[in-house]
């Protein structure tokens, strides 16, 4: 026992500057690269384990379109549903517990006005089509109440739950990219040069005031919140630009991110706290889009087009995915950010106190008594997942760590108003 625990404290010196992991990746298991590879162009997750994912399989004109399912929180990934040439998947949602639907259009240039909503009332396990125009999006504010957008402006509604729909009129003919409604009836959409707003669902649009110049194509909308909203340009380096707005779209400010790789989608978790993802690149902003940190993840061993990070979806503050061709990644710890096992640069960080340490089946945890309101408590291991976490309102916490493997983990400890404590611990046996 006594040359194990030293073992373990050789290590967890050596590990005194390490980082655990960011974004952990996780490839799709589907064989003869690139020919067969998957181009994931959407993600959603309704828990921490199951999701779905949609795209096509293929490559060059060998397309056929796909949505993957996942009950394990991503390692492993089946075929839920398939269709023939030429057709691929653009994005997918939850509109109840056990209800999804996907759109997609025909990918042979030329052909993008034939496209597909798919819909499974049963968690994926079967699917019903509707033949319909080239579709790119999809909203719906509630269970029945839906919205999708594609070709010439094209904008389709439905008001039970996507078995029947109807054409809106918007006034314009470029191309959307992206959709979002806040409620049933105020929503946005985007695409070339285009910004509108409808405050009576869908049945008049009217152009935002967003000055982008000629040429620009917007690719992405978002409101983490009633009022504020984010929509972002596609662009490359100094010319990206994401918008903001405060005032559910009544005005828009312009915010610059000097980023490598042009951008796809984004996604926020709350105002301040938000994502891009696009060619080779994450980054995220804590600040509500002021500044931008990249956290790139690690991408296959292949090249230019084949590495495009296509979307990025959050459960909630730690717990994300993105998706793109033929790759995977997820964190479960601090919304991908980068966390050091010996973090005690803030003060409010080193003053946790866990014993035993090092510890074999049970640990305590004490946090300062002038910390009154809920805590959230975890543990990570050195790659970086989270294998516990729990709710408390208590300064003192035992935890049984009984079922944890022998090593050296990260304990945290989140307060509510955003203190966070940090504390390596050894578990050996």
């Amino acid at each position: 026992m006594k040359s194990k625990v030293l073992k373990l404290i050789f290590v967890f010196l050596l590990c005194s500057k390490a980082i655990f992991a960011q974004w952990e990746t996780v490839y799709f298991p589907v064989a003869g690269l690139p020919q067969s590879f998957p181009c994931i162009n959407s993600v959603e997750f309704r828990d921490f384990n199951n999701g779905f994912g949609a795209g096509h399989l293929g490559y060059l004109s060998n397309f056929h379109g796909c949505i993957l399912k996942t009950s394990n929180n991503g390692t492993s990934w089946d075929t839920t549903y398939s269709t023939a040439m030429p057709f691929g998947f653009n994005d997918i949602s939850y509109t109840s517990l056990a209800t999804i639907i996907a759109v997609g259009q025909n990918i042979n240039t030329g052909n993008l006005d034939s496209g597909l909503i798919v819909k499974s009332t049963d968690s994926g396990n079967s699917w019903t089509t509707l033949s319909t125009i080239g579709l790119t999006c999809l909203s719906f504010p509630s269970t029945n109440i839906g919205y999708v957008g594609g070709i010439n402006g094209s904008i389709l509604k439905t008001i039970d739950g996507g078995n029947n729909w109807n054409v809106l009129n918007t006034g314009t003919n470029s191309y959307v990219r992206s959709i979002f409604f806040i409620n049933d009836t105020i929503g946005f959409v985007c695409g070339n040069d285009t910004l509108l707003k409808t405050t009576d669902g869908g049945l008049n649009w009217i152009s935002q005031p967003l000055i982008i110049g000629t040429g620009f194509s917007l690719s992405k909308i978002f409101f983490p919140t009633d009022s504020v909203g984010y929509c972002n340009t596609f662009a490359c380096g100094n010319d990206l630009t994401i918008f903001k707005t405060t005032d559910q779209g009544n005005t828009w400010i312009s915010q610059y991110v000097n980023q490598a790789y042009c951008t796809l989608s984004m996604f926020f978790t709350d105002n301040s706290t938000g994502y891009t993802v696009g060619q080779f690149d994450v980054s995220k902003t804590t600040d509500g889009g002021i500044s931008w940190n990249h956290q790139t993840a690690t991408p296959p061993a292949m090249a230019n087009f084949f590495d495009d990070i296509m979307d990025v979806f959050f459960l909630n503050s730690d717990t994300g995915f993105i998706v793109g061709n033929n790759q995977f990644y997820r964190t479960t710890i601090a919304g991908g950010a980068t966390v050091s096992v010996n973090d005690i640069s803030n003060p409010d960080k080193s003053t946790i106190s866990v014993y035993p340490n090092p510890a074999t089946d049970q640990i305590t945890i004490e946090l300062p008594n002038s910390e009154t309101g809920k805590i959230e408590l975890s543990i990570v291991n050195l790659m970086g997942q989270m294998i516990y976490k729990q709710e408390t309102f208590d300064n003192s916490k035992i935890i049984d760590i009984s079922q944890f493997a022998e090593g050296i983990y990260l304990i945290q400890a989140k307060t509510e108003d955003k203190k966070t404590y940090n504390k390596k611990i050894i578990i050996a046996r």
